[in-house]
């Protein structure tokens, strides 16, 4: 089963991912034609915390996008 979801919070917005698959995210490799993990990456450096809840039959990753202040009047 696969999910998707958006929620906004005070300070950040959640956004889940759930997917059948129980293996844990990977940093890539060195080698750029290796598929796989990038997604990862982006994840990390965008998100302000992250958090993984896997069973043996499926992972939702969390990430936690911090807000800025909204933008002033003009």
């Amino acid at each position: 089963m696969t999910g998707f979801s958006v929620r906004c919070r005070p300070d950040a917005v959640e956004i889940a991912v759930s997917d059948a698959s129980p293996d844990l995210p990977r940093t890539p490799g060195t080698l750029a034609f290796v598929p796989g993990g990038f997604g990862w990456l982006v994840i990390n450096r965008l998100a302000a915390r992250t958090e993984i809840s896997a069973s043996h039959e499926r992972k939702t990753i969390t990430a936690y996008v911090t807000l800025a202040g909204a933008a002033p009047d003009a």
